[in-house]
C-alpha cells in the first residue's frame, strides 16, 4: 500500500463588490491580496487521513517538513492504528528537495518509515542534475553514456540504452576554443541492421545564445537518420509556444540548415509547479523524410515538472538468420 502527498494552492478572492444600485460609481480602494494558503494532504487507498493548512508566513523548509512528518506519523497512529503497528506501509512523496534533507531522512530512518523510491525525472535525464560521482537511478540496468559538467553541480547529460543487443558508440568532440555559452550536448551513433542513427542530446539552461555550432558539428556524421532532442529553453510557435524568442529563432535556423523538422505537436512539455504556467521548451527534431512515419507524444506524469516525451520510430527488420540462409541458397544455385 502506498501513502502519498500533494499540495493544493488556493488564492482567495478579494471581497470587493460593486453597488449597482448606486447612481454614481465610486472608486474602489485596492487592498493587498490575502495571499496564498497551502493545504498539505496525505491519503492512502482508503482515502484522506490527514491534512493541514500552512500559515501564510510559514516557509516549507526542511525543519517545517520534519514537523509535517511528525504530525503525519501521529495521524497514522491514530487513524490507521493496525497499519501503524505492522509497519507495512510506505511513504511516497514528490521528491522535493526538502524531503531529501538530512534532518527529514534521519527522522524517517529513526522511526523505520520506508520511503517508496521512484525516478525523480524521466529516463531521458536531460533536466536531471548530476555530478560526476553520482549514480543515475537504474543506471545499472542500461548501457549508459554520460557527459558530466566538470566542477559544477547541476546540468549534465546521459543517454541510456535499454538492451545490450543495440550497438552504439559515443561521438567524440573536442572543443578547440573556450566559449561563454552554457550549451551542453552529447551524441551517440546507433548501428541497426539497415540504418545508422545519430542522436544528439542537448541541454541549454539560460538566456545566453545557444551554441548551435556545437550541435551542428555533432550532427556531421554519415548516419541515415539524425535526431536532435533536449531541453533548449527556447520558444517558437513552430513547436507550440505562443511567442518566439531569440533562442527559438536560433534553433529554427539551425534545423533548417540541417534539413530537420520538429516532431512536437504543439503540446506543452513543461509545467511550473510553483506558478502553474505551462510552456513548450523541449524539442525533438528529425529528418524531413522520416518525420511522417514517426510518432511523438507526451506521457502525463506528476513525478517531474518536465513531462516525459516518447518519440517512436517505426522500422521493419528482416530476420538475420533467414537472410543468411537465403544467401547460402543463392550461392549454391
Amino acid at each position: 500500500m502506498k501513502h502519498g502527498a500533494f499540495f493544493l494552492i488556493h488564492k482567495p478572492k478579494n471581497n470587493h463588490s460593486n453597488d449597482t444600485s448606486s447612481p454614481r460609481k465610486k472608486k474602489v480602494r485596492l487592498d493587498n491580496s490575502k495571499g496564498k494558503v497551502m493545504l498539505v494532504v496525505f491519503f492512502d487507498y482508503q482515502g484522506l487521513f490527514y491534512y493541514n493548512f500552512i500559515k501564510e508566513v510559514v516557509t516549507i523548509n526542511k525543519q517545517e517538513c520534519k514537523e509535517i512528518e511528525v504530525r503525519l506519523r501521529d495521524a497514522i497512529r491514530r487513524k490507521r492504528n493496525q497499519l501503524f503497528k505492522s509497519k507495512h506501509w510506505k511513504f511516497l512523496h514528490d521528491n522535493a528537495p526538502v524531503y531529501r534533507a538530512i534532518i527529514v531522512q534521519d527522522y524517517l530512518a529513526k522511526h523505520s518509515v520506508s520511503v517508496l523510491p521512484h525516478p525523480p525525472y524521466s529516463p531521458v535525464i536531460a533536466p536531471y542534475k548530476i555530478k560526476s560521482e553520482s549514480e543515475i537511478q537504474y543506471q545499472r540496468l542500461y548501457n549508459t553514456t554520460r557527459k558530466d559538467k566538470p566542477k559544477i553541480f547541476g546540468g549534465g547529460l546521459a543517454v541510456l540504452i535499454k538492451t545490450s543487443e543495440i550497438k552504439f558508440k559515443e561521438i567524440a568532440y573536442n572543443q578547440s576554443k573556450p566559449t561563454e555559452s552554457t550549451t551542453e550536448a552529447q551524441a551517440i551513433e546507433i548501428y541497426l541492421p539497415d540504418e545508422t542513427i545519430s542522436i544528439i542530446n542537448v541541454y541549454h539552461p539560460d538566456n545566453i545564445s545557444i551554441n548551435t555550432g556545437l550541435i551542428e558539428t555533432l550532427s556531421e556524421t554519415s548516419s541515415d537518420i539524425t535526431i536532435i532532442l533536449g531541453d533548449f529553453n527556447a520558444k517558437s510557435p513552430t513547436w507550440g509556444s505562443p511567442v518566439q524568442d531569440n533562442k527559438g529563432q536560433q534553433v529554427e535556423d539551425m534545423l533548417t540548415d540541417l534539413d530537420l523538422t520538429p516532431l512536437n505537436n504543439e503540446n506543452n512539455t513543461y509545467l511550473s509547479k510553483s506558478t502553474g504556467t505551462e510552456s513548450a521548451i523541449d524539442i525533438t527534431a528529425i529528418n524531413y523524410n522520416i518525420a511522417p512515419t514517426t510518432q511523438w507524444k507526451i506521457l502525463r506524469s506528476a513525478i517531474s515538472d518536465y513531462r516525459r516525451i516518447l518519440p517512436t520510430l517505426n522500422f521493419k527488420f528482416e530476420n538475420v538468420q533467414q537472410k543468411e540462409h537465403w544467401k547460402k541458397i543463392q550461392r549454391k544455385a
